[in-house]
């Protein structure tokens, strides 16, 4: 009984771990070189790390972080121009709102 337990916890790792990786490179790990495989899965807690900031950036961004728009901006488009009047326009629109 034991021993089916710790099986199937293994098993249940080894889903997670697939399911882990599926998500951050949409294919399964099967379908890349061994060596590709384990580089990509050692580059996981970073992409997952990055999802987490933008999902706190959303929500700062949501909760009226202008800064926060702004760095969204400029990360998405690479134009600081574009990402200061964003920022401005916030920060104006947040006052005329409040």
């Amino acid at each position: 009984m034991d021993e089916d337990r710790e099986s199937g916890t293994d098993s249940g790792k080894r889903v997670r771990a697939i399911a882990r990786f599926a998500a951050c490179y949409g294919r399964l790990p099967s379908e890349f070189p061994e060596e590709l495989r384990l580089g990509l899965t050692l580059n996981i807690p970073a992409i997952e790390a990055a999802h987490a900031l933008q999902v706190a950036r959303g929500i700062a961004i949501a909760m009226g972080d202008s800064k926060s728009l702004g760095n969204a901006v400029f990360d998405a488009t690479g134009d600081a121009r574009l990402a200061h009047k964003v920022t401005v326009a916030s920060e104006v629109a947040k006052h005329h709102n409040a």
